[in-house]
């Protein structure tokens, strides 16, 4: 059964485990360029299928994650910072929360 107020508490929540996983976990700044971009897009892809069930396989969604989650792996390698990709995250789902209140 969906439960919409448990689903926006963890649409608002999700990103402090994600970005632990996804670019804590598998990116370390301590590789070499290459190494580290290969994480990347990786984690990147990761993120990206993790979400592909809850947008039943829509392109044009899982595109954009692709493209969140290598945003989001650029700013941890420039900034060396988790604190700022989960900020960014958090941003980027409250935006996609408030859209689909309108």
């Amino acid at each position: 059964m969906y439960n919409k107020e448990l689903h926006d508490l963890f649409l608002l929540t999700s990103q402090l485990y994600e970005e632990f996983i996804y670019r804590f976990i598998f990116i370390n700044n301590n590789w070499q360029v290459k190494v580290k971009l290969a994480a990347v897009i990786i984690s990147s892809l990761i993120f990206t299928f993790s979400h592909g069930v809850s947008v039943d396989g829509n392109i044009a969604i899982l595109v954009q994650f692709l493209m969140l989650g290598i945003g989001l792996g650029i700013i941890y390698i420039r900034t060396n910072n988790i604190f700022y990709c989960i900020c960014t995250h958090f941003f980027y789902n409250s935006f996609v929360l408030l859209m689909s209140l309108v």
